[in-house]
């Protein structure tokens, strides 16, 4: 009688997957790209901040890989200066 709870894989499950992609840089920095396109102007500037909120944790996690790591410096940079764009902008154009 066979277990039927384990299913034999056929390969080595020890090691996770790793994260050794340029990808995650990439969209970090494309997202980041975007909010700060938004963040001027006064319609948009509110999205500039989810678009930080998400590019700003990616950048975070591509400067752990090494190939991306340029990438996800930059990616949280451009967030952050759209952040302050974005409240530069609500505070001068809404106030």
């Amino acid at each position: 009688m066979t277990d039927d709870t384990t299913m034999p894989t056929g390969w080595d499950q020890s090691e996770g997957p790793t994260l050794d992609s340029p990808a995650l840089g990439a969209i970090a920095m494309a997202v980041a790209v975007l909010s700060a396109l938004c963040a001027p102007t006064y319609l948009f500037s509110p999205f500039a901040y989810l678009g930080a909120a998400v590019a700003i944790p990616l950048g975070v996690l591509a400067r752990g890989v090494p190939r991306s790591h340029a990438l996800g410096t930059g990616a949280v940079a451009v967030a952050g200066l759209a952040c302050v764009l974005a409240a530069v902008t609500l505070v001068s154009v809404g106030g």
